[in-house]
This record gives structure tokens, C-alpha cells and sequence, in this order.
């Protein structure tokens, strides 16, 4: 056997202390009705996992560690389960029943992709109970007792490790042994998601080999068959006590403007996208919906309302306004994820906004202005939250770098000339030129830069992320972009295989083509979720700590964090050429900016004879 040993092979039977296994295999606490094993009875033992003698303190720690596993698996957290396991099939494998934890074991292993551990593991199991005359059941039954579906569980998993560590052959063949009717259907749906990681990279005749052993209805089977590529970062199966847990609740204006329920209705169906993996395994409870009809008061009273109901986790509002109400009402801490408002009350902790003021772009723009050494910069930016951050934001950085001078300059929301600030930079003698302003006005300020003669004094223009995007790109002539230094978070790898993978997600499950960007922002609001879950259950103090913890999570609008109580994006650095954005070269803009500060002297007057 390869990985995991823990101690000898050999064994005795002995009477179980507990009343089901079920809970061993699925990490429920009670069992479902596809079907549930029996209980333990006191003949049909289990193995201890080697023999010898065992003192009344090593039962009492067998007992102790038994409780610590059996808790484990139910708040899904697999490294208190392993740990445990691992101690008693080891130091105590002698302790009557020692051979319970190893289908635990098994499944903690496989939670961490620790597939030829996983392997060892079940192996081991079922050579014990075969050892103590307990055999896998024949296709023919279909209530087996917990020990035989204990051994049915154990092959099941063993073949589900021995196609991920790589010999899918042996896996498919163990997998014929087995009717999935007789295993219960929340642990054929978990092996199911599984096989759909796998599926991507697997050659076509080995995914159809393990095809016809899942029920016909198992939510993963169209992605197995279609080998769809989990792209990185999106939402995998959860375990099943976590997904139990995950309420979550929509406060959205579905009574409110056609505009806003359209909204709403968007939203709805991209969070639909990242719940779908999920869904298909009856765990995880429909999203309960609250109506606050676009108004300040039906966002209180929606929030109050599932903040007593035991809702987790809520997706809205839409508006400021709306948000800053609904934080008020809560009456727990509740986390909360706007996906669009502008700001959040910066008192206000666990709520977050994915179209928030994102100090990632300014920051970077900041590092590459004091390592080019412009020396002088101005920021321009609106009077506006967004602005004043922006511009806030990038002058710490730069002067934290040493960077030079700085000057902000600021103009009024809704203004359309721009010369006064252009006449101001050129007297502060800028060399770089950075336009924090939103995507609205960039079709304005960038033909006054050359119309000022900026351009011709050498001034490099910097610009936030709104610079970058697909409508100001199209919509501005690109001889006032070509060449601008933009912060970005588009075109990253990992991004573009994650909006790629989303885009066919919502396409198959809502049967029509993407053609807006709002699904993308609800689908990225409850993958933030789904990972704040994985990382630190689905308890309302678990997802608070895993929230604070989620890092380079690929979403469909970009590489998701959270830093400093807000969402961020990792950005790159990016210059457009005839509307084609281009990867950043540090060197060719240093020769460039070399020549346009110390151009070359004109040649001589050649003189004419």
C-alpha cells in the first residue's frame, strides 16, 4: 500500500460504541432516507486496527478523541478531524473500535487532496472488515447494514482516490463493485464534484468510464460529461455540514423601479452560477429573499428581519443609502457584500461592497511613478469619495517611496474643462500627469492633455483602472490613450479563465447568451462567500474570520482579496495600442522618457555651397 500505514494489519473484533456510522462517511449528524444504514448492532463489531492489550485510560482517550472526530465532521473542519484520527489509529489502533476512525480518516484526507493517503486508508479499512468476515454487499440488496455500507463507503472513496492520485483504471474497476444506490446520495454527490475537478484534465475514454456508475440526476454529471475545466478559484463542492449551515439572503429592490428589478433579476442569476455546484445536493438551503423595494426603511426592516432568522450571510443591498440602513438594522454581526454600492460607513465592520473604492490601482500607479523617477507628479481627481481616495491614496505611496513632489488638483463632479488644471501642472513643471477619474470623463479630460501641449513638454499620463475598460477604450480616440500608463485588473490569466469558465456556466444553466455585466458582480459576491465559508465555516463568527482571510480568489470581475476591511483586485500595468491593452515594458518607457526629456541635439546646418 502507498501513504498512509498506522501500524499493523492484523486485529480482533470487538463490540462498537456507536450508534451509526453514517455520519462517519457523509459528515451529517443524522442519516437521509437514500437509504441509511442500519444500526451497529453489538455481533457485527468492528476491528480494532491491531492487537494487543489496552488500559482503561487509552479507552477513556479513545472516547475523548472519538467526540473530537464525531464534531469535526460535522462543522466540516478536516484537520481537527484528521488529527484526531491519526492518534487513534495510531497510538491507540489496539482500542476496541479503533478501525471507526479510519473512514474519517479517509474522508479528512481526501478534503485536503491527500488522495494516496486516502487510498492507504481505505485499503486498510477494508481489509480489516474483511478480515472480521464483514464483505461489501452484493448489487442485490439494498438496505445493508452500517457495517457492510461502511465497506461500501470505504471502496467507493478508495476509487474516487485512486483516479485522482492518477490510475483511473483501478478506481473505475472498484467503482463496478458497487451499486451508487447503496452508498448515500449526499457522499455519491461529494465523490461526484470530485470526479468534476478531475474530469478536466482527463482523457475522454476515463471520464466516460466512470460516467455510468453516477445516478442519472447528480448535479455534477453534466460536467463531467462536458470535461468542463474548473477554472481556478471558482466555487468547488463545499462539505456537505458546511454547506447545511450556508444561509444566505438576497436584500434587493424586487418591488422597486423596472430598471431596479431587472437589477435585481441580473444579480440574482449570476449568484445562481456560483450556487449551482452546490445546489444538486439538497444541503445547502435556498437563498431566502428580502424586498427592499429601493427604499432606505424596506432595507432595515429586510435585514432585521434575517438577521433574527438565522441568515448567515447577506448579498445587498444595492445603494448607499440602502446600505448604510441596513447596517444600522442589523442587530448581530452579519457579514454583508454590496455589489455596487460606492461606499460603505467606514464604522460599519463585515460589510463590503464589490464596486467600492479600491486602492490597489492608485498604489501601484504610485511604485511605478517613484521607481520611473518623474520627480514631479500632479493628480487630478473629482471632489467625489472615490476621488479624494484615489488621489489620498496615491500620494502616501509616493512620497512612503520617496518619490518626488506631488500636487493634487481638483475639480468639481460633472465639470468639462480642464484647462486651469492643465495650465497648474504645467507650471508645477509635472513630468507625470495622473487622471484618478472615472470612466464618465475620460473621453473629456484625455484630448485636453495634448491640447494643453502637455504631451509635447514630455508629461506621462497615468490613469486608474477606468482608463482600462472595454466602453472608454472603444469610445475615446486612441490617440489620446495610446500610450498611457493605466493600473488595470483586467487581463490577468487567472481572471480571464475564470470569466471564461463563468460565461459557459451561465450561458448552460440559464439558456441564453451573456450580454451584460451585472451577473458577473452577484456571481463574484457569493463566491467571496462560498471561500469565507471554506476557510472558516459556515457559522456567522466562521465566515466574519474566513472573510477576513480570503486571498487571489480568480473571479469573473477580477482577483479577489479582502485587505484592510474592504474587497480588492490585484491590478497590472498596461499601455493601449490602438485599443489593445499591452503588458507594461519598465525599459522601453525609460528610453522613451529619456528622449523625451533630453532629446537630441538637432544636427548642425549643413552649409550650402
Amino acid at each position: 500500500m502507498r501513504g498512509f500505514i498506522p501500524g499493523k494489519q492484523v486485529g480482533r473484533a470487538v463490540v462498537s460504541v456507536l450508534p451509526l456510522l453514517w455520519a462517519w462517511g457523509c459528515g451529517a449528524s443524522a442519516p437521509t432516507p437514500s437509504p441509511s444504514p442500519a444500526p451497529v448492532e453489538d455481533i457485527s463489531a468492528y476491528p480494532s486496527i491491531q492487537d494487543g492489550p489496552t488500559s482503561p485510560a487509552e479507552v477513556r482517550e479513545f472516547q475523548r478523541l472519538r467526540s473530537e472526530v464525531l464534531e469535526g465532521v460535522e462543522a466540516g473542519r478536516w484537520e481537527v478531524v484528521r488529527n484526531a484520527a491519526l492518534r487513534i489509529t495510531g497510538e491507540l489502533s489496539a482500542t476496541p473500535g479503533s478501525s471507526e476512525a479510519l473512514l474519517p480518516l479517509v474522508r479528512a484526507f481526501m478534503e485536503t487532496s491527500r488522495w494516496e493517503d486516502a487510498d492507504s486508508a481505505a485499503a486498510l479499512l477494508t481489509q480489516r472488515l474483511s478480515q472480521a468476515g464483514i464483505r461489501p454487499t452484493d448489487r442485490s440488496v439494498r438496505q445493508p447494514t452500517a457495517l457492510q455500507a461502511t465497506a461500501l463507503q470505504a471502496i467507493a472513496l478508495q476509487a474516487t482516490a485512486r483516479i485522482r492520485s492518477g490510475s483511473p483504471a483501478e478506481g473505475g474497476a472498484l467503482l463496478a463493485q458497487i451499486d451508487p444506490e447503496a452508498v448515500p446520495a449526499e457522499l455519491v454527490n461529494r465523490i461526484a464534484s470530485w470526479m468534476a475537478e478531475w474530469a478536466a484534465e482527463a482523457d475522454v475514454s476515463e471520464v466516460r468510464a466512470i460516467q455510468s456508475w453516477l445516478p442519472p440526476g447528480s448535479p455534477f454529471l453534466a460536467s463531467i460529461s462536458a470535461e468542463a475545466p474548473r477554472a481556478e478559484g471558482m466555487s468547488g463542492a463545499l462539505p456537505i455540514s458546511v454547506l447545511r449551515g450556508l444561509r444566505l439572503g438576497f436584500v434587493l429592490p424586487w418591488s422597486g423601479s423596472p430598471s431596479q428589478r431587472q437589477f435585481a433579476q441580473l444579480l440574482e442569476e449570476g449568484v445562481a452560477v456560483a450556487l449551482a455546484p452546490h445546489q444538486g445536493t439538497s444541503a445547502l438551503p435556498v437563498p431566502e429573499r428580502g424586498d427592499d423595494g429601493g427604499e432606505m426603511q424596506g432595507a432595515q426592516v429586510a435585514v432585521q428581519r434575517m438577521s433574527d432568522s438565522g441568515v448567515v450571510a447577506i448579498i445587498g443591498p444595492l445603494l448607499d443609502p440602502q446600505v448604510d440602513a441596513a447596517v444600522a438594522a442589523r442587530t448581530t454581526p452579519l457579514l454583508m457584500i454590496s455589489p455596487t454600492a460606492r461606499s460603505v460607513p467606514p464604522e460599519a465592520a463585515h460589510v463590503y461592497s464589490l464596486s467600492g473604492v479600491d486602492p490597489t490601482g492608485p498604489e501601484l500607479l504610485a511604485r511605478h511613478a517613484a521607481e520611473m523617477g518623474y520627480g514631479r507628479v500632479v493628480v487630478i481627481h473629482p471632489a467625489s469619495p472615490e476621488g479624494n481616495e484615489d488621489a489620498r491614496r496615491f500620494q502616501e505611496v509616493f512620497r512612503e517611496q520617496r518619490g518626488g513632489e506631488v500636487r493634487a488638483l481638483v475639480y468639481t463632479p460633472g465639470s468639462t474643462d480642464f484647462q486651469a488644471l492643465m495650465e497648474e501642472a504645467r507650471l508645477f513643471r509635472a513630468r507625470a500627469l495622473v487622471a484618478a477619474i472615472p470612466a464618465g470623463d475620460v473621453a473629456t479630460l484625455a484630448p485636453q492633455v495634448a491640447y494643453a501641449g502637455l504631451d509635447t513638454l514630455g508629461v506621462q499620463v497615468l490613469g486608474t483602472a477606468a482608463w482600462g475598460t472595454e466602453a472608454v477604450l472603444e469610445a475615446v480616440d486612441p490617440r489620446h490613450t495610446d500610450g498611457v500608463v493605466i493600473a488595470t485588473p483586467r487581463g490577468l490569466p487567472a481572471v480571464d479563465r475564470a470569466m471564461e469558465t463563468f460565461q459557459q456556466r451561465f450561458e448552460t444553466l440559464h439558456r441564453r447568451t451573456l450580454r451584460n455585466p451585472v451577473p458577473a458582480l452577484g456571481h463574484d459576491a457569493a463566491l467571496l462567500i462560498l471561500e469565507a465559508a471554506r476557510l472558516g465555516g459556515s457559522t456567522r463568527s466562521g465566515l466574519l474570520d474566513g472573510m477576513s482571510r480570503v486571498r487571489d480568489v480568480p473571479g469573473a470581475t477580477g482577483l479577489l482579496s479582502v485587505r484592510d476591511g474592504r474587497v480588492v483586485r490585484e491590478h497590472r500595468l498596461v499601455r493601449p495600442r490602438a485599443r489593445e491593452l499591452h503588458p507594461l515594458d519598465p525599459e522601453a518607457l525609460r528610453r522613451e522618457l529619456e528622449l523625451r526629456w533630453n532629446p537630441p541635439p538637432p544636427p548642425p546646418d549643413t552649409l550650402r555651397h
